[in-house]
């Protein structure tokens, strides 16, 4: 499968569909377990990455054309003419319904995709890929490819490097509403060019998990909608179904706003779980992304520390409309040692009412 779909990158870039000149930029992301580098990555200097996973997976990215990423009628055209090089490239009759989906990642980066099958292939996604002000085009052959696109895509690092990280002191947020002591695990970095035009004001990371704060210009949700809201953020982010997500649960902060958020575990997941929230603070909303392998503890002890930041008023912080979220529901071990405990509280009333009547004359 690799083979046909290294084919598929020559016949698109001797073609100059991939071809998008002069573009200075580079992109890295760290492969999951069992993925590395392949050598379909000599085909071209166009190709940015190209890794090979388990049972014939694949992930390419490379650069493309920016004009064919300016509208949906023209990046679908562009995909769709992809998918037919790669049909008759690899000679397998994948199939689509053409349907255009969108997803954005905390890192900025935005994907326009279309899926397509085939009875003895894994499932392909192919994408139009906007990072940093670049167009790329990539690839995705897995049978695990929503599960995965998270990973790929929401994990790409711009120009092979991160953003300096803070290991203490006090960091505060790009508006300046809140403020964070760091330390004890928690550390922050600078939010990058194309995640503060998205409107991001904080960053943190801890327990190689990673945590970004996003100032929401939505405000259209209900109190009541919250926790179905956040609930299927977190299903649609990473292609589980809701009832594999958690039940909405609060999330308290220091600064005494009360959020909600959710968290899930994709399935066959080499990097762990991810979590999102809703936070009111004073006239606004944040959400709030996680994603590692202790993302939701990540997100629980970040919000738990937040403090007031330098811009924020106190009066109004405190007026925060309160968030309509249950609590969340007793774990099994927890019923068990209520009851345990309600019996010994039994069993020791009786022994002592044994104890009055046996001095009674009878």
């Amino acid at each position: 499968m690799f083979a046909r779909i290294s084919i598929f990158w020559a016949c698109v870039l001797t073609t100059g569909l991939g071809s998008a000149g002069a573009i200075e930029a580079s992109l890295d992301v760290s492969p999951p377990v069992g993925w590395h580098e392949a050598k379909g990555r000599q085909l071209s200097r166009e190709i940015l990455i190209s890794l090979r996973g388990p049972a014939g997976s694949s992930f390419m990215i490379a650069r493309m054309p920016k004009e064919d990423i300016d509208g949906d009628a023209r990046t679908s055209a562009f995909l769709l003419q992809a998918l037919d090089k790669l049909k008759s490239g690899s000679r397998i009759a994948y199939r689509t319904y053409g349907r255009i989906e969108t997803r954005k990642y905390p890192n900025g980066v935005n994907v326009r995709f279309i899926r397509a099958t085939a009875a003895k292939a894994p499932m392909l996604v192919i994408a139009a890929v906007s990072a940093g002000g670049f167009p790329y085009f990539a690839t995705l052959s897995s049978n695990s490819s929503d599960s995965l696109m998270p990973y790929f895509f929401g994990g790409l690092r711009l120009n092979g490097r991160e953003m300096p990280i803070r290991e203490g002191g006090v960091v505060v947020s790009a508006d300046g509403q809140m403020s964070l002591a760091l330390g004890g695990g928690l550390r922050s970095r600078e939010l990058r060019p194309q995640e503060k035009a998205q409107g991001y004001v904080l960053a943190i990371s801890g327990s190689d998990s990673e945590l970004l704060i996003l100032k929401s210009r939505d405000d259209s949700a209900s109190p009541k909608n919250r926790s179905a809201n956040v609930r299927a953020t977190v299903a649609s982010a990473i292609a589980v179904p809701l009832d594999g997500v958690s039940a909405a649960r609060r999330v308290a902060t220091a600064a005494g706003p009360v959020g909600v958020y959710a968290w899930a575990q994709p399935a066959q997941s080499p990097r762990g779980r991810y979590a999102a929230a809703l936070l009111p603070w004073s006239y606004w909303e944040y959400e709030a992304f996680a994603q590692g392998p202790l993302a939701d503890e990540l997100l629980v002890g970040t919000f738990a520390a937040l403090k007031l930041g330098p811009n924020a008023v106190a009066k109004l912080v405190e007026a925060t409309p309160g968030i309509e979220a249950p609590d969340a529901v007793a774990s099994p071990l927890a019923l068990w040692a209520v009851g345990i405990a309600g019996l010994i509280i039994l069993a020791f009333a009786a022994w002592r009412h044994q104890g009055k009547n046996a001095n009674l004359p009878r």
